[in-house]
């Protein structure tokens, strides 16, 4: 087969629009450049929270928010849904930006949303939600230990019960490696859309409508949200035109040189079915060097029809699509397991320290915080059993963080240094951790089609 009739054959199939369409979906937020700024994403979450807002759904988004948060909480020492049936939330007050003073420190933090209500039948409103919302950022040194302190002082009494405000670290992907300080709850994006998009069915303004579509859109497309459409047209365009990709696949940049005008055209979903285009972008706020090597060297090692690669300037996350693929076709998952996925994670380095996790994440939609973890865990047990098995040397590591490495890069101790000069001298130590995964890529793809599955028949199990 030749390049043109393996490029013949992908353009003649309607599957191929359509996943192509799937992956160029842009919302306002895209076409405004805020897609990533947390201040925007903030500010849109805060004023569908308030009761007050010209949304017209008073406070049921922010009752819906609040039970959620309560729902995920283990730690019994925050507000339950009982505590919340008595507060008055149609009078709470919404606050972002709000300033605070750390407790014991000359500290002064400053919280993305804070809303307070007050009990039924009380004057004075009291916090009940504080909220830290992060869309490609990191936690800062201490950020939610300090919110945490503040959040200590603030504390509620119903009769002879006294319990803190709800705290919530809202985040891409729930992350057991880089959990927030005690007693934050993690809301990852898949249990957030599945808020969003409960409130989106809620009678509502006409504004308040284009904003949710608009806002609801912007998070769908993310690397870290789960797309099943994405994947399963993905997935039968493997299968139907295998021949024509991996005649694709295996083409150099001369060999297409011919055809350049189509693979620019087509660059998304190409890209998507694992047919290497180029690098394409360019530096953003929050930019790490660090991380812009290691998606380099990801994508120059790993198998790209096995990962996804994406994150943002500051983050990086591969998805190992096998994992993917399998809840997604997985009878009955889509509702419950399908925000559960397995992937290699970092962050911009910290101190001199740069850590790549290999970790399963994820919520459970429609539970709580502690059955999704326990489904995390689960799995992350299965897959450090496999990789024991063939490689017993790999630094593991314990609960839903199967593998850390860990590469010491001590010229980069602050961020203003993360640049792409100070990285280039990792670039040997990133290749090694590139070569490690590689390694075993084929136990994780017999462990997605021979173990996985078994995994979710006890998961799908009525409870």
């Amino acid at each position: 087969m030749t390049p043109r009739t393996a490029l013949n054959a992908l353009l003649s199939s309607e599957d191929f629009y359509a996943l192509e369409d799937r992956l160029r979906r842009v919302s306002a937020f895209h076409i405004l450049g805020i897609e990533t700024r947390e201040i925007s994403h903030a500010a849109l979450l805060a004023w569908l929270l308030d009761p007050h807002a010209s949304h017209g759904m008073g406070s049921e988004p922010l009752r819906r928010f609040i039970l959620l948060a309560a729902r995920m909480d283990t730690s019994g020492l925050m507000l339950d849904p009982v505590d919340i049936d008595q507060l008055d939330l149609g009078d709470a007050l919404t606050q972002t930006e709000q300033w605070i003073d750390v407790p014991g420190t000359d500290r002064r933090r400053r919280l993305d949303i804070l809303v307070s209500a007050s009990l039924s039948g009380e004057p004075d409103a009291r916090a009940v939600l504080v909220l830290e919302y992060k869309v490609d950022a990191t936690e800062g040194d201490d950020q939610t230990a300090d919110y945490a302190r503040w959040a200590a002082t603030q504390s509620l009494r119903f009769g002879e019960r006294e319990v803190l405000p709800l705290q919530v670290y809202l985040c891409p992907v729930v992350s057991d490696d880089r959990a927030p300080a005690p007693p934050f709850v993690t809301i990852g994006y898949d249990a957030y859309l599945g808020w969003a998009d409960g409130v989106s069915r809620l009678e509502k303004t006409a504004q308040a409508a284009v904003l949710l579509d608009e806002w609801r859109a912007c998070l769908q497309v993310r690397n870290d949200v789960v797309d099943e459409e994405q994947e399963e047209l993905t997935a039968k365009l493997e299968e139907d035109h295998a021949e024509a990709l991996e005649v694709l696949r295996g083409l150099g940049r001369p060999e297409l040189a011919a055809y350049q005008h189509v693979m620019d055209q087509h660059a998304e979903a190409l890209s998507q079915l694992g047919v290497r285009i180029g690098r394409r972008g360019g530096l953003s706020k929050g930019y790490s060097g660090t991380i812009a090597l290691t998606r380099e060297v990801l994508q120059a090692g790993l198998n790209e029809e096995l990962w996804s690669i994406g994150g943002g300037g500051g983050s990086l996350r591969a998805v190992f699509l096998p994992f993917v693929r399998q809840v997604a076709s997985w009878e009955g998952s889509k509702e419950r397991l399908s925000g559960l996925r397995m992937q290699l994670f970092a962050e911009r380095p910290k101190n001199g320290r740069f850590r790549i996790v290999v970790e399963v994440v994820g919520d459970l939609r429609g539970g709580d915080r502690e059955a999704s973890l326990a489904i995390r865990l689960r799995h992350a047990d299965a897959i450090r059993a496999a990789l024991e098995a063939v490689d017993p040397g790999l630094p593991f590591r314990a609960k839903a963080t199967c593998v850390r490495f860990d590469v010491e890069v001590p010229a980069i101790d602050k961020v203003e240094g993360d640049t792409d000069e100070a990285a280039a001298a990792y670039r040997p130590a990133l290749e090694q951790v590139a070569a490690r995964v590689t390694g075993v890529e084929a136990v994780l793809i017999d462990w997605c089609a021979s173990v996985l599955p078994k995994l979710l028949e006890n998961e799908d199990e009525p409870t």
